[in-house]
């Protein structure tokens, strides 16, 4: 995705320029894909409230409020700079860990693009920003903290590495049901790059695998589904 940078602050356009995120000047990880797809894939209704767990500079949350007509978005950093970002860019943001994260009022969708390295478990890069981004606590903390703020029936909608599917089931179990795993393609014939989970808090439904998405034509360009999603604003299917 593109980035440009304004009078003072460097930002990054998202949804055919439909979106302005900003981003640290000092660079670091720069939204684009995985936060699009993560907005496209919450079920989230008109006047439903929101919540992107580790929000960054808030891209998801942002790009969900640009398809969903009058929700309710919400953002939870645990860095300072970039929760003061995400608030800069028009997304309401505390910064907490999610380890303490709490609400007196549940919502009704998490949204959530976990580091996705247990600390310990990776090296981190150098960059202090992209370390936090993708190396951080387990996956079970961010289900333990969705589980807490959600209201029965809510749903948790998360994008990882298709390697940790066996950690995300365990996390899942006696916490959400009825999820929809929609793998991600680079192209067709191509292992997945991407999971996306979708799972319904409280309830004991049966796993879906769901069609997922072909990114690229053999030629590189987007398939058109997948321009669709990034450019056009539509939910995934």
């Amino acid at each position: 995705m593109p980035h440009s940078r304004s009078s003072d602050v460097p930002s990054v356009a998202l949804l055919g320029g439909r979106v302005r995120v900003r981003v640290p000047a000092s660079g670091g990880l720069r939204p684009g894909l995985d936060a699009v797809v993560l907005a496209a894939a919450c079920p989230a209704l008109t006047g439903e409230r929101v919540v992107d767990l580790g929000c960054g500079t808030g891209a998801a949350a942002l790009c969900l409020a640009a398809r969903v007509p009058a929700v309710q978005a919400f953002g939870v950093e645990a860095d300072p700079a970039l929760a003061a970002l995400a608030a800069q860019g028009g997304l309401p943001a505390v910064c907490a860990d999610v380890q303490r994260f709490f609400v007196t009022r549940p919502f009704d969708h998490v949204i959530a693009n976990p580091p996705f390295y247990a600390a310990g478990a990776h090296t981190p890069p150098p960059e202090a920003t992209r370390a936090r981004a993708l190396v951080g606590a387990g996956l079970e903390a961010w289900a333990r903290c969705a589980a807490r703020v959600l209201r029965p029936g809510g749903t948790l909608t998360l994008i990882h590495r298709p390697e940790a599917l066996p950690e995300i089931v365990l996390v899942l179990r006696g916490r959400f049901g009825a999820a929809r795993m929609a793998p991600l393609w680079p192209r067709a014939g191509a292992p997945a790059s991407r999971l996306v989970v979708t799972a319904v808090k409280g309830t004991r439904g049966p796993m879906v695998l769901a069609p997922g998405l072909v990114l690229h034509e053999d030629d590189g360009s987007w398939t058109a589904p997948t321009r669709a999603v990034l450019e056009d604003a539509q939910a995934l299917a």
